[in-house]
Order: C-alpha cells, then structure tokens, then sequence
C-alpha cells in the first residue's frame, strides 16, 4: 500500500498538490 501511496504522492506533487490535502485525502480512504 505504501508503495501506491509514493507512486500517487509523487504523481500529486507533479500536479501542485498541497502535502494537505495528501494528508486529508489519506486518512478519508483509511
């Protein structure tokens, strides 16, 4: 799981994503 968690961070930050809204996005899906 950890690994699809990087790969869609990694893809977020390309795209200007906020680290927060990773962060809210995360604790949602678990």
């Amino acid at each position: 799981m950890e690994d699809v968690i990087s790969e869609v961070r990694e893809l977020f930050l390309d795209e200007g994503v906020d680290e927060q809204v990773l962060m809210e996005l995360k604790t949602q899906l678990w």
